[in-house]
């Protein structure tokens, strides 16, 4: 006998107990996108992490510190992460949001990988715009900040006193 240990098929052998991993890799569909490679250590990952996180907390409305660690993990993993393997993974955090998540995410990272620097071109454009945003913004807050200090000019010089709202000098002025 074989020591009442049964005989036949190991756990691997048995179809019934296959990869379940594998599985969903074959019958998902996966956009075109994921078909390019990223190399991770051309990336400023520094740059994407935020992003990873606003797209999250877009997706979800909620942030999830878990969701975040396990993506950044996933994609520091190797140089050459595995997209696909990446979406069948997040797709019990994301459900039916995960190939649009892949599918940016993985824009995003081959964008980053083409560019200088590692940062991805739409990133610093929009950079740019904010902060060209920004000095208009203050150019027309200092121009307010002129035309009142001019009103304010003027109505002194027309009027030699203060005067109050009712039209009536302030009674700390001095007597006429």
């Amino acid at each position: 006998m074989s020591g009442g240990f049964f005989r036949g098929t190991t756990i691997e052998q048995d179809q019934r107990f296959g990869n379940a991993h594998e599985k969903l890799l074959r019958e998902q569909t996966f956009s075109s996108v994921l078909k390019k490679r990223v190399d991770i250590s051309k990336v400023n990952m520094e740059v994407i992490k935020p992003w990873v996180s606003s797209k999250i907390h877009e997706l979800l409305q909620i942030d999830d510190e878990v969701l975040y660690s396990y993506i950044v993990n996933m994609l520091e993993e190797s140089d050459t992460p595995d997209p696909k393997a990446m979406q069948v993974s997040l797709t019990g955090f994301l459900e039916d949001k995960t190939q649009g998540f892949m599918e940016s995410l993985w824009l995003v990272l081959v964008e980053a990988q083409e560019s200088p620097g590692g940062i991805p071109e739409s990133f610093v454009r929009r950079k740019m715009e904010e902060l060209r945003a920004g000095r208009e913004e203050k150019e027309r807050m200092r121009e307010r900040i002129r035309e009142a200090e001019r009103r304010s000019q003027r109505k002194e010089d027309e009027g030699g006193r203060r005067r109050t709202r009712a039209g009536r000098r302030s009674r700390w002025d001095a007597p006429a």
